[in-house]
């Protein structure tokens, strides 16, 4: 189980990828530009973070089961596609390049793939041992996709950018790339309702606000990650919680629990909504929580 949530965490770790870089707004200084999306036709580049919204249906408000039911079946209308699944390390431009043909060798002897990343990379993934996770068509810059799309699994290959060398190496391939449900504040808060009692058994409640907005808005039942902590409780999310279960992320406006949603997604969570337009959003649907 170990194993598998570490391979989890690397793999969700492209799900944080933002215009700004491969480490997410807030969470480093600085940012590589080397993997800035480009936004595939019909998927308009979403605030925040930068990563697009994945057109999804809406969950019914019933109770649980009935959320789970709706996010089993947008999977499915989301089954088509590919993902890749990359590890990356960056050089700047203007790297010599008997330094780039050294590190390169060093990787391809059998060289720890994670020190050679936090030893010479200048993108902020060196932090994930330059393990960029699950990636699809149309999220890199041009560059980059023509090299990786063409590549087999377990190759290794040079693109170059105006970010400069990047040396990739293809992990994986798979099908099916994960998918996040959206639930309405108007679903939540019959959600909620359900769960009067405190008896959240078959649901997990998420709020990445920071403690200052905690204390300003909450809702009862979630449980606060700060997504400016990501770097912090990413580690041991697969352990903390349940996979299996329906997860709901909150925020204030829906645009920092999108990202988190996408990332649990990543990792393996099966059912993960998304509380579209946040506590603000809550706030019209029941005036007793207040509104910052």
């Amino acid at each position: 189980r170990g194993m598998m949530g570490a391979a989890r965490r690397a793999a969700g770790f492209a799900g944080l990828v933002g215009r700004a870089g491969c480490w997410p707004r807030g969470l480093a200084q600085g940012g590589c530009d080397a993997l800035k999306p480009r936004w595939p036709r019909g998927a308009a580049p979403g605030p925040g973070l930068g990563l697009p919204r994945v057109a999804a249906r809406r969950a019914p408000a019933a109770a649980v089961r009935a959320l789970g039911s709706a996010a089993d079946a947008a999977r499915e209308v989301h089954s088509e596609g590919h993902q890749l699944h990359v590890w990356h390390l960056l050089f700047p431009p203007g790297t010599e390049e008997e330094k780039v043909g050294a590190v390169e060798a060093e990787l391809r002897e059998g060289g720890d793939p994670a020190r050679i990343a936090q030893d010479h990379s200048a993108c902020p993934s060196r932090f994930r041992g330059g393990d960029l996770g699950w990636v699809s068509q149309g999220q890199l810059v041009e560059e980059v996709e023509a090299v990786l799309f063409s590549m087999e699994v377990g190759a290794f290959a040079r693109a170059r950018s105006q970010h400069g060398t990047h040396l990739l190496h293809l992990r994986g391939r798979r099908a099916k790339p994960p998918v996040v449900d959206q639930i309405s504040a108007e679903e939540l808060h019959h959600l909620l309702y359900t769960y009067r009692d405190g008896s959240f058994h078959d649901v997990q409640l998420l709020d990445v606000r920071e403690q200052q907005e905690l204390e300003a808005a909450s809702l009862p039942g979630f449980t606060l990650l700060p997504l400016s902590q990501f770097h912090v409780w990413s580690h041991d999310i697969e352990d903390d919680l349940d996979t299996e279960k329906t997860t709901i992320v909150l925020c204030h406006h829906g645009m920092r629990s999108n990202q988190v949603a996408h990332y649990l997604a990543s990792m393996g969570f099966t059912r993960v909504m998304n509380v579209t337009g946040g506590i603000n959003a809550y706030s019209d649907v029941d005036p007793q929580v207040p509104r910052y």
